[in-house]
């Protein structure tokens, strides 16, 4: 159990001129046939961001392009080769629920639980582990067990910002598309960053083809974008 006092995580927003980027990522990364595109863009937010030393392990880069191919096989294949190596996974904020996500697509539960309890262990921000543990659980049947966690992450909204993108993928695996609605228009709102990797948690990534989640890329993207999203 979290220790909700000890919490004072002030919101993680972007400027809107940042969250352009992130927006056209995720667009990108939605149309999972446009891998090409997608490596442009990935490449404009890694230098803008300067996030180029966050070749995480294994590779996010490699990762997030296996992702945007539906290729999870590839992905597991890599962390194993990793593990089996000798190296020890460590579970980070920006590639875990990609490797959580690969194993739930090859219907792999109980190693996709192993790394979102690994990641609650090891990363620093209970909102991303916690969020990452109900996924599995709903996504398996468990919604008991899933609503136990999603009303975890309540209560610590209360107390600091928690991810509503994140929110809206529990309620989303749940079932509840109303709801996940209303908190995804709730994260463009927030400018919420985790908008940016949507796709990359199972419940997103198994419907990327959805009409109400293309609603939500569109409501990301500025007018100057209409006639390429038309296409």
């Amino acid at each position: 159990m979290v220790d909700l006092k000890s919490l004072s995580r002030p919101r993680k927003t972007l400027h809107p001129n940042d969250f352009q980027v992130y927006a056209d990522y995720s667009f990108f990364q939605s149309r999972l046939g446009n891998c090409v595109k997608l490596r442009e863009y990935m490449d404009v937010f890694l230098n803008k961001f300067n996030w180029n030393n966050i070749y995480e392990t294994p590779n996010l880069y490699r990762l997030k392009l296996l992702t945007c191919m539906k290729n999870y096989s590839g992905i597991i294949q890599i962390v194993e080769e990793f593990e089996a190596a000798g190296n020890e996974y460590i579970p980070s904020y920006v590639a875990n629920h990609i490797v959580i996500n690969a194993y739930i697509q090859n219907s792999n539960y109980n190693r996709a639980m192993y790394y979102a309890d690994l990641g609650i262990d090891k990363i620093d921000d209970p909102v991303y582990g916690i969020a990452n543990k109900a996924i599995v659980l709903a996504m398996q049947g468990d919604s008991v067990s899933a609503k136990n966690n999603l009303n975890e992450i309540l209560e610590i909204s209360k107390y600091r910002y928690a991810s509503t993108a994140l929110i809206a993928a529990i309620y989303t695996a749940l079932g509840d598309r109303e709801t996940a609605l209303e908190y995804l228009d709730q994260a463009i709102d927030d400018r919420d960053w985790r908008l940016m990797d949507m796709f990359e948690f199972a419940p997103f990534c198994e419907q990327c083809d959805a009409p109400w989640l293309q609603d939500i890329i569109k409501k990301m993207w500025i007018p100057i974008h209409e006639e390429e999203l038309s296409q």
